[in-house]
């Protein structure tokens, strides 16, 4: 069994000899985050607001979306965008888990862009949302979809009464 001791010079073996790689990661990711908040900067000084791409806002734009979509499939690789463009039926078991990879990729930079607009606008605004705070705007928001909801098979009215007694529980409701 190893000790601490043994466990901490294993440890710090390693790290040692990867320093420089560590650095460059470290370097990497710094300069990234740094790309992204320039880019924030910049689309939200030409106007551009994050309920503009976010898919599940109603006013959200579907042609500014899927621009952006286009704009990340377009970072791909040749290899990743010919299998991303491949029809899903032709493809191996692993050929479709690399599209689907592929697909959360293009999802995940789309949502970067309107994250980083949501800080810029929450710093603006001089809003900094407690975690209380956003429970309860998802409250809220969880109402909202349940008025408008057609097809249920409960008792929606009920669901809702439910929903407002839970947030009335919370802190300053």
């Amino acid at each position: 069994m190893e000790t601490k001791a043994s466990v901490g010079g294993i440890a710090l073996r390693v790290i040692n000899a990867h320093e420089a790689d560590i650095v460059k990661a470290f370097k990497a990711n710094n300069e990234v985050a740094n790309r992204w908040a320039k880019l924030a900067d910049t689309l939200f000084a030409d106007g551009l607001r994050a309920f503009m791409v976010d898919i599940k806002d109603d006013t959200k734009s579907p042609e500014a979306i899927a621009k952006l979509k286009e704009i990340a499939v377009a970072a791909f690789n040749a290899e990743e965008r010919k299998i991303y463009e491949t029809d899903t039926k032709s493809l191996d078991e692993y050929g479709k888990f690399r599209k689907k990879k592929l697909q959360n990729t293009r999802d995940a930079n789309v949502n970067k862009v309107k994250t980083h607009l949501k800080k810029l606008e929450d710093k603006e605004d001089g809003i900094t949302l407690s975690r209380t705070a956003k429970a309860q705007a998802a409250l809220d928001q969880a109402i909202k979809h349940l008025e408008n909801e057609e097809q249920a098979h409960y008792q929606v009215s009920e669901f809702i009464r439910d929903i407002k007694a839970l947030k009335a529980k919370y802190p300053g409701a």
